[in-house]
């Protein structure tokens, strides 16, 4: 069925995600993350009297 898809097994889990690919993904998602709460954190404290 995933012929042709490079895996490493992880305990029980086949993981058919690029190492690559997964850290990218992460970081974006660590840095939205932060970029979020720092926005939402400055809006706040600049909000209209």
């Amino acid at each position: 069925m995933s012929e042709g898809i490079p895996y490493r097994r992880y305990g029980t889990h086949r993981v058919e995600i690029d190492e690559d690919e997964l850290l990218a993904w992460f970081r974006k998602r660590l840095i939205g993350a932060k970029a979020a709460r720092f926005g939402a954190r400055r809006n706040s404290s600049v909000a209209p009297q």
